[in-house]
């Protein structure tokens, strides 16, 4: 099915109205919209109001999403193609990302509290520097993941994930297994991995 295009002013426009009618508890549906191209820090301040928008089945391939100050907090993300696609900076608690695509898609240094990745690929992206507590990767594909100097674990569910080729940092790793929620035989995975790293490098 082919997506529609949407452009800057029509996002304006319908954030303009959501604040205009004093629904924020409401969700904004901009599901299945083309967002390719597009640089949100155009919107300037209403880029603080993106939190509760329906983004599922989007694609945000090539937006400019880093930095942008924008808030997607509650945000719905599900079956959205956001590969290769910069997340840097951003506010994306409780947001919903499941079965996204996220690819090689550069998370760092965004906050992630409690968002769900269930089932997400995110296979080369990059979570260095993520706050990740409470975020939820269950079934998620992090195969060559990035998982360096991650700030904050803590509740972090990752149970029946992929590490395969996952890139860690020590300090990241004895934050992770203590705090973050596991099935046992994926801590027990996640450790014989770790520690096959480490006999690597001595070789």
């Amino acid at each position: 099915m082919a997506l529609t295009k949407i452009t800057l002013k029509e996002m304006r426009s319908m954030i303009r109205n959501r604040r205009r009618r004093d629904d924020d508890q409401c969700f904004l549906d901009m599901s299945e919209r083309d967002f390719r191209g597009l640089y949100l820090e155009k919107l300037k301040i209403l880029a603080h109001f993106m939190f509760r928008i329906d983004f599922s089945g989007s694609d945000f391939r090539g937006v400019c999403l880093s930095n942008s100050g924008a808030s997607f907090k509650e945000s719905i993300f599900e079956d959205v193609n956001f590969e290769e696609t910069r997340l840097t900076g951003g506010y994306w608690a409780k947001a919903k990302l499941v079965s996204a695509n996220l690819r090689r898609a550069d998370l760092g240094m965004a906050s992630f509290e409690h968002a769900d990745f269930t089932s997400a690929n995110l296979e080369g992206a990059d979570l260095c520097g993520a706050h990740l507590r409470g975020a939820i990767f269950n079934n998620a594909n992090l195969l060559g993941a990035k998982w360096k100097g991650e700030r904050n674990y803590e509740k972090a569910r990752i149970e029946g994930a992929d590490f395969r080729g996952a890139r860690f940092d020590h300090e990241a790793v004895l934050k992770l297994l203590p705090r973050a929620i596991f099935a046992s035989s994926d801590r027990e995975k996640m450790l014989a991995m770790y520690t096959k790293e480490l006999a690597d490098l001595d070789t």
